[in-house]
């Protein structure tokens, strides 16, 4: 079974739908131009479904493909004057580290007051469980702070605030 499979038992959990490009990730690319291959992509994506609103993630971790896609879709959406943008602390990634001065340097602020009920958190927990591939990894590179995804007030979310 793939991560692409894995992804699709997740949403179902929680009864999501993704957009997605066909990218692969970092280790399996073969591009010398990553970023523009990036923002192609989210052209496209864009372009199909014109959001109104978008969540990019905050990149605050050491998550290469998390960088090239929120910078590839800041540099899409400036060009676009679309503005109704949040970023997400990207877990387990973050790792705990400040999210932030990463935000303050994106011209994004806080949005207070997002915390999971129990509802929320179990199906977060039933998503998790779906990534078979990518959760001994995780467990091992990420431990105790891994557990802390699962609190009622793990998630972080900040505003783009255009120049």
């Amino acid at each position: 079974m793939g991560r692409c499979q894995e992804d699709i038992e997740a949403l179902e959990c929680l009864n999501a739908v993704q957009v997605r490009a066909d990218l692969l990730d970092k280790p399996y690319r073969r591009s010398d131009d990553d970023a523009l291959v990036f923002s192609t992509a989210i052209v496209e994506i864009i372009d199909q479904v014109d959001p109104h609103r978008i969540a990019i993630p905050l990149a605050a971790g050491t998550h290469l493909d998390h960088t090239l896609t929120r910078d590839g879709a800041l540099t899409v959406l400036k060009a676009r004057g679309l503005t109704n943008v949040f970023f997400y602390a990207d877990l387990p990634y973050f790792a705990g580290r400040e999210t932030a001065q990463i935000a303050q340097e994106l011209n994004a602020i806080a949005v207070p007051g997002i915390a999971a009920n129990d509802r929320e958190r179990a199906l977060k927990r039933e998503a998790l469980t779906k990534y078979r591939s990518q959760m001994p990894l995780l467990r091992k590179s990420y431990g105790r702070f891994l557990k802390s995804v699962l609190s009622p007030n793990a998630e972080r979310f900040y505003r783009y605030q255009p120049n």
